[in-house]
């Protein structure tokens, strides 16, 4: 088993920078992160966690006031040996499972304001004795993997949750939200020079909102439909030699979200839907110059299709079905790691995407509305990694700071950092 072990680790020594990284890390990378070993890959592929065993992990989220609840906090624990497989445990973790579940709750969100679901219910004067759902605010993620000779299973198990009650006299409101997950994963690494891994999973989302008055038939509950989402991840490294790797990656998902709403007990509901399809396939190359140089290249062509079928929270009143079909053709991403000195490494990762958007809207009088765009979207991102024995830094650094220099040189308020993480191996 410890052979296994240092035969697979030297092999992602081939694949990947010495230092210990972290989600901020492949946020700097932008879209090459995609290509690239990361302890983060844990929560996506389960079955990489015997290669990070004996960690802690500290991601602090963006720049602001409210770093406490945005941060979350992970370990992953085992023997030397890992005689009795890799176990771990993350606080406040949210995955895309959750991400997709409060974007449906706050389903207006600007730099301006935010509109969360029940506001926009009852702006079409439904539901005006609900208490709003608030996104889910304890989160726990159970993780457990082990090897068996040249395979690797692992279990990922996640439980987001919210719930609000408050009554006066005979009247009665509450309300809740939740998100539970389950991910299988399994790797196969048949040989040194080449590792494959792949997960499903599995999340259930559940929100609601009632009201009731003791006595009288002036009931009201908005509730979700069989809201779940499903998605399949695969990543395959093969290394062509001791400096470079070719990462082909296949990634696609559903998720239906969907809710129910009634008052006063009424046999007739109304009930909408938002479903999304998607799908990726790209591949990856990485490049390994000397011991202090990474340079990361990528492809790929992605898939996505919503179908709308709710003229009250996302859509407006007349209409009946709504479909944007989007494909990314293709994707261009590269990255860079550079080791600048023993504690310091820089990153920089950009990606530059072609997009072309079918719109298609049909409304309750028969007619309907056709159009359809084009874009490139560009991202550029920056980071730094400072390094002090087995403590890391991992920053995500603000470009305006090259320009302003900061509240010391220019009096400016940006933000040396938007995004930043502390980790330690032991």
């Amino acid at each position: 088993m410890k052979k296994t072990f240092i035969l697979a680790f030297i092999a992602i020594g081939l694949l990947s920078m010495p230092a210990f990284a972290t989600e901020t890390r492949v946020l700097s990378l932008s879209g090459a992160s995609n290509y690239v070993w990361d302890n983060s890959n844990v929560f996506i592929f389960p079955s990489v966690g015997p290669l990070y065993y004996r960690s802690m992990v500290a991601e602090l989220g963006d720049e602001g006031s409210d770093v406490a609840s945005q941060s979350s906090v992970w370990l992953l624990y085992a023997n030397e040996e890992q005689s009795f497989g890799v176990a771990g445990l993350a606080v406040n973790h949210h995955s895309v499972g959750y991400g997709k579940l409060l974007d449906y709750l706050v389903p207006v969100q600007n730099d301006t304001f935010s509109v969360d679901i029940i506001t926009r219910l009852q702006d079409r004067n439904l539901g005006q004795h609900l208490m709003m759902i608030e996104q889910p605010k304890a989160s726990y993620d159970l993780l457990y993997s082990r090897k068996f000779g040249k395979i690797t299973g692992g279990i990922l198990l996640g439980r987001s949750a919210w719930s609000g009650f408050n009554s006066y006299s005979d009247e009665e409101r509450k309300a809740d939200a939740g998100i539970v997950e389950l991910g299988l994963g399994i790797g196969y690494e048949p040989r040194e020079n080449l590792r494959a891994d792949a997960t499903v999973s599995y999340s259930h989302f559940s929100f609601g909102s009632s009201y009731s008055y003791s006595g009288q038939d002036s009931a009201q509950e908005f509730r979700s439909d069989g809201s779940k989402r499903l998605a399949f991840d695969g990543r395959i490294f093969y290394a062509l030699n001791e400096d470079m790797v070719i990462v082909p990656r296949l990634k696609a998902g559903y998720t239906d979200l969907a809710y129910q709403y009634t008052q006063n007990g009424d046999t007739n509901s109304v009930v909408g839907s938002d479903e999304t399809t998607e799908f990726v396939l790209g591949c990856g190359w990485n490049y390994q110059f000397r011991n202090h140089l990474k340079l990361i290249a990528g492809a790929d062509i992605g898939y996505s299709k919503l179908l709308i079928e709710d003229s009250l929270i996302i859509g407006s009143p007349g209409e009946i079905k709504e479909t944007i079909t989007e494909w990314t053709f293709p994707a261009f991403h590269l990255g860079m790691e550079a080791n600048l000195a023993n504690w310091i490494t820089a990153r920089l990762g950009a990606t530059q995407r072609m997009v072309s958007v079918k719109h298609n809207l049909d409304f309750i009088d028969g007619t309907s509305s056709r159009s359809e765009s084009s874009e490139q979207p560009y991202r550029l991102n920056m980071g730094l990694t400072l390094k002090a024995g087995n403590l890391n830094l991992d920053l995500l650094v603000n470009p305006e700071l090259l320009y302003s220099g900061g509240n010391i040189a220019s009096g400016s308020k940006t933000w040396p950092a938007t995004s930043a993480a502390l980790s330690y191996r032991f």
